[in-house]
């Protein structure tokens, strides 16, 4: 679970998933591509509604990755519990959010799916001005409190879909509850 969209953290959870795996710079492109060539595709997201949210992790990899491919995620996401994120990573995150919101602007789709969930989800639309100023007020605490909140044992739970000719214990990554 993560936050809902009117959560007064929103942003730091915004702030997180960059830092986690919302860009090629990110933690988890760099170490699950880039430095280990376990998966083409990784990357974390979030979705955040009215009144609920949910944080992901998703990585495309061959079957024979799978093991060493969620040791390195579940070790990135504790660590990252453990010990948070650096001001520079922080830093670096809040530039990459405030480029990409810039750029959606100019985009006529981006620009009227922002308003209309908005104007959906809490019933105005803040000006870029706003979310600028709302991402540069987020502190390094808020992002790491959050972090620690999010990426603890009990707040995970792993979906695989592997082949059904595939034999793998997915116990030690947690309760099974089906196969």
């Amino acid at each position: 679970t993560a936050l809902p969209l009117t959560d007064p953290n929103i942003y730091a959870l915004y702030l997180l998933n960059a830092i986690v795996g919302g860009s090629s710079s990110s933690r988890l492109f760099q170490e699950v591509r880039e430095k280990r060539g376990l998966a083409y595709s990784v990357y974390s997201y979030h979705s955040a509604y009215r009144n609920a949210g949910s944080f992901g992790v998703y990585a495309g990899v061959s079957p024979r990755m799978v093991d060493s491919t969620l040791d390195l995620v579940v070790g990135l996401l504790t660590e990252l519990g453990q010990q948070g994120v650096s001001e520079e990573e922080l830093t670096e995150a809040r530039e990459q959010l405030k480029g990409q919101m810039m750029l959606g602007l100019e985009s006529t789709s981006s620009r009227m799916s922002r308003l209309g969930r908005g104007e959906l989800t809490r019933g105005f639309v803040y000006s870029p001005d706003e979310v600028i100023a709302r991402v540069d007020a987020v502190t390094l605490e808020q992002v790491n409190e959050l972090a620690h909140r999010l990426f603890v044992e009990e707040c995970r739970v792993l979906a695989a879909v592997v082949p059904h000719t595939m034999q793998h214990d997915f116990t030690r990554y947690g309760e099974v509850l089906h196969d």
